[in-house]
């Protein structure tokens, strides 16, 4: 008896492609026989063939499972019951991906700006504090994914406030409190403190099993420490800048339980994400240029693999270094930075009636290295997928590499094919980092002669949409051979599929080629250009928006700072919404 489905009725059929994943699903539709030629005889493949037709057919018959293909393709994932009937939703999902890939708006709104200085943009919640101690929280509209426009406060904590984040999905907010060195009340320890965001806006989250404090003793005194913090699922991490001899720490908790799973230490560590539900990403580099023996590099750590006993980068017991190719040596290296939001475990807030929201797996990492060469200063930007880096290391802790020892994963087996690196002349602001959303990256275009007003550029790398895209373009929206970024606005979608190349004895010792493909398009904002536009505007990018910051009637220095906190600007800031137009 054959266990094939091919011979049940088409309906049991159905029922069981309805259990498929995405992935899976796109997999069965888009079978391809002529793969198979010359492993097969012909014989063989004559019933295989017949069953890919006939799958592909029940699939593209199923409004359901044409629904959840549409999803896959789009990078995004079905949202609860709650969200409306399919018909609804498909609808939804067909004007949200349109709005997206023509840049459409639909609604534009403005929203002030606190003189308070600290806020956070993170899935679809702008947070900011107010002069007087408190928050002021404001959920950010979706006209396609029916999501209403909300503000609400949060009260005053009763201690000094140094930095915050939150995640809407897990109605959490973090606050930090930073060491107090003196005085009767005077406490060496960073605190976190885990409240409720918005169902008892300030009280102590439900889920802090653990209790509604986490604490990390400072050692010595440093007035200047500063911070970057995350939260990925039951994961916080937090890095700690110090000056001091300690140099920088990495931590990360199980906010719900209170305990500490990773603690590294060193003066190397730069910036931060969260890779998946258990791997956060790190980049590191001697900041002090005080050798070669540690050039810029890429390190995956399992969390959930460590003991919450102090490492520092050079005696790590384990991780996946993933190395760049080798640098030129006239390279100085002056800064590094990771970029992604939101973290990949988020979801939106189940309250909610989203129709459809991100999927987990969909994310970009951008790392952006600023140095010098040759006494020019350059930006190159690095574009990673997170299936780059979880593929490799997936193989890797497979082979037992990188669990009991570091590990070194050579430039040539994760680099060239699964990333796309780049001199970039974006203007990017330090102070409005929220520019990079799942798979897609927003950077002000630069301003060329006779223009009035700012335009920017969205690059998305979500790799269905891209090679999907690519077949229903015209050919000279196709870049197929090699070539750098051009400073040429275009108002139609351009598919770079051929190679970035870096030449030889100027960043690098060899020619560095790369080919993970994208597509990009231009989008005049509307907002008036001036000299010195970079100090005046920056743009940012979340689920449903396209976020423009009008500093113009600002003070500039705070968009220019190199702050390691994010400080908001004297008074309004500007946005746009791409599935509609946002000022914020």
């Amino acid at each position: 008896m054959s266990s094939s489905i091919s011979f049940l009725p088409p309906e049991l059929q159905l029922e069981f492609l309805k259990f498929l994943d995405q992935r899976s699903l796109v997999s069965c539709r888009g079978v391809r026989v002529s793969s198979l030629q010359g492993f097969l005889s012909p014989t063989d493949l004559q019933p295989i063939q017949k069953v890919c037709s006939l799958f592909r057919d029940l699939i593209d018959g199923d409004p359901y499972l044409q629904y959840q293909l549409d999803l896959v393709t789009a990078g995004l994932e079905d949202g609860p019951p709650a969200g409306g009937p399919l018909a609804q939703r498909h609808e939804a999902l067909r004007k949200y991906t349109d709005a997206w890939n023509q840049l459409k708006w639909s609604k534009q709104i403005e929203v002030p700006m606190s003189r308070s200085g600290l806020w956070e943009l993170f899935g679809g919640v702008l947070g900011q504090n107010t002069p007087k101690g408190g928050f002021t929280f404001t959920r950010l509209p979706s006209v396609l994914r029916g999501i209403e426009e909300k503000t609400w406060t949060v009260p005053k904590p009763g201690f000094e406030l140094r930095d915050f984040t939150m995640d809407p999905g897990q109605d959490l907010l973090v606050l930090i409190e930073k060491p107090r060195w003196d005085g009767p009340t005077a406490d060496r320890k960073h605190h976190l403190h885990l409240l409720s965001l918005q169902k008892s806006p300030g009280s102590t989250h439900p889920l802090a099993k653990g209790g509604a404090d986490l604490s990390h003793i400072q050692n010595l005194r440093d007035p200047s420490i500063s911070y970057t913090i995350q939260i990925a699922g039951d994961f916080i991490g937090l890095l700690i800048n110090s000056n001091r001899v300690e140099g920088h720490e990495f931590l990360v908790w199980d906010w719900k339980c209170g305990q500490l799973k990773l603690r590294i230490t060193g003066d190397q560590l730069i910036s931060f994400a969260f890779l998946s539900e258990r791997h956060v990403l790190f980049c590191i580099f001697d900041q002090n240029n005080l050798g070669a023996e540690l050039d810029p590099q890429l390190v995956v750590v399992d969390c959930r693999e460590s003991s919450g006993t102090t490492q520092t980068v050079g005696t790590m017991r384990s991780g996946l270094f993933f190395q760049y190719p080798p640098f030129h040596h006239s390279a100085i290296f002056l800064q590094m930075e990771i970029r992604a939001d939101p973290s990949p475990s988020f979801s939106p807030d189940p309250s909610l009636p989203v129709p459809f929201h991100l999927s987990r797996n969909n994310r970009i990492y951008l790392v952006t290295l600023w140095l010098q060469v040759h006494h020019r200063q350059m930006q190159l930007v690095l574009f990673v997928p997170s299936k780059t880096l979880l593929d490799v290391a997936q193989s890797a802790e497979k082979a037992g590499h990188g669990r009991d020892g570091t590990y070194n994963i050579p430039w040539s087996a994760w680099g060239p094919d699964g990333t796309r690196m780049m001199v970039s002349d974006h203007p990017r602001s330090h102070v409005w980092v929220c520019f990079v959303y799942g798979t897609r990256y927003i950077g002000l275009e630069q301003p060329q002669e006779g223009e009035t007003t700012a335009w920017c550029r969205v690059y998305d790398f979500a790799d269905l949409p891209v090679r999907r895209g690519k077949g229903d373009v015209k050919e000279e929206n196709i870049i197929r051979d090699p070539a750098s970024l051009s400073n040429l606005k275009s108002r139609e979608a351009m598919y770079h599929v051929g190679p970035s190349i870096l030449s030889s004895g100027n960043i690098f010792n060899e020619e560095v080629a790369t080919t993970y493909p994208f597509r990009w398009k231009s989008v005049e904002l509307g907002v008036p250009l001036t000299a010195g536009l970079q100090h005046t505007c920056a743009v940012m990018c979340s689920e449903d928006s396209i976020i423009i910051v009008d500093a113009q009637i600002y003070c500039p220095e705070l968009l220019t700072a190199r702050e390691r906190y994010r400080r908001a600007p004297t008074a309004v800031a500007v946005s746009y919404q791409t599935a509609g137009v946002r000022k914020v």
